[in-house]
């Protein structure tokens, strides 16, 4: 006998994301940015970094089942720290290392490169510089303390890249998968923002 249907509906998306990187926006996935930005709502805080690939498929518009959530979004646990604005723009640093960083004998880099929500990240053409600007268009400021969420393989990342911010952060209940599934169950989840900004190169 096969097994029952997962067929209850645990909420319904008015967003469409595709989770590849863009021919425009070369460095973006727009389904990230939604799992980011549900995942900076649903813990509060100040600015979130997830790894990209964990959005796994596209976001689609209409209802969703726990089976399509699974498919979705990447069941990753996230940390929280607060950190100060020369703190985040270390961890931001470090990260982007990472996209360039390989394990031995490994193809892939350590980490793909993050999605960001609460903040927006501007690159120099040949990526050996990068600044942070908040929603506002600020840099964070070097002394103030921010409420920063990062997801498992982020954390991953800093860890073997052994980051000096790396201890700073602390497990939370909430999942990237939570945070994803209670903005479907409200209604609330936001539509894709940009978060990367690339130089022109010369």
């Amino acid at each position: 006998l096969s097994l029952p249907l997962d067929t209850p509906v645990i909420g319904t998306s008015a967003v469409e994301a595709g989770n590849q990187m863009g021919a425009e926006r070369p460095l973006e996935r727009a389904a990230a940015s939604v799992i980011a930005q549900a995942a900076q709502a649903g813990t509060g805080a100040d600015a979130a970094l997830i790894e990209a690939k964990s959005a796994a498929a596209p976001i689609y518009k209409g209802d969703y089942t726990a089976s399509d959530l699974n498919a979705v979004v990447a069941d990753e646990k996230l940390y929280e720290a607060a950190l100060t604005g020369a703190q985040l723009q270390d961890v931001f640093n470090d990260v982007i290392l990472a996209t360039t960083t390989y394990r031995y004998l490994d193809i892939e880099p350590v980490v793909d490169y993050p999605a960001l929500a609460g903040l927006k990240a501007f690159l120099s053409a040949d990526g050996t510089k990068s600044t942070l600007l908040l929603p506002d268009g600020e840099t964070p400021d070097p002394d103030a303390v921010y409420r920063v969420v990062v997801s498992q393989t982020i954390l991953a990342a800093l860890t073997y890249l052994r980051s000096e911010n790396a201890a700073a952060f602390s497990p939370l209940e909430a999942t990237l998968q939570s945070t994803f599934r209670e903005a479907l169950a409200a209604g609330t989840l936001q539509a894709p923002a940009p978060y990367f900004e690339v130089e022109a190169a010369s």
